[in-house]
């Protein structure tokens, strides 16, 4: 979607986790992972020169197994 100089971009990621995540301390353990962003630029002749974006990161920590899933809601 693009307004002004301005272009929204939403997108879904989806992969497998096959060589872990260092980082965060999970181990390749063939997960499915899926998560959502939202991207917003700002474009001045022709290119993007500012960018701010917005991941489901804690979806995908919980997905990988690097967080434990958030509790269920009660009625």
């Amino acid at each position: 979607m693009a307004r002004s100089d301005r272009v929204a971009v939403r997108t879904t990621i989806r992969g497998t986790n096959t060589g872990g995540v260092p980082w965060l301390g999970v181990p390749a353990n063939g997960r499915q992972v899926e998560i959502e962003s939202i991207s917003m630029y700002r474009v001045e002749n022709g290119r993007a020169v500012e960018h701010w974006g917005q991941n489901d990161v804690g979806r995908l920590m919980m997905q990988l197994g690097a967080v434990p899933p958030a509790p269920a809601a009660q009625a």
